[in-house]
């Protein structure tokens, strides 16, 4: 699926810098985010094998950020790095498997 890819927001905190894409929570499962999730995570990979001067010093992360979790985590009094580390993508959350604990 080739597509042009404008991300909602590019956040930066400290060496990290977190690509999020928010959803509303109805379409999260939507085959189209599904794929989109898998594509991003591909493209995240690559960005983090360059130098670390070409991508800023920071490792970059993705987050898919639905609007429930973010209603809660907020109303909970999570702060902003604690909100996108808790929504952060994974190449095993992707698959659906245990690959990020092995």
């Amino acid at each position: 699926m080739l597509a042009h890819y404008y991300p909602d927001f590019l956040v930066k905190v400290n060496n990290s810098i977190y690509l999020v894409e928010t959803k509303a929570e109805r379409d999260l499962n939507n085959p189209d985010v599904l794929q989109k999730r898998k594509s991003t995570l591909e493209w995240i990979e690559k960005i983090n094998q360059l130098n670390e001067i070409d991508r800023d010093n920071s490792k970059w992360k993705y987050v898919l950020l639905g609007e429930k979790t973010f209603e809660t985590l907020t109303e909970n009094g999570a702060n902003t790095k604690e909100l996108l580390e808790y929504a952060l993508m994974t190449r095993g959350k992707v698959k659906g498997t245990l690959e990020d604990y092995l």
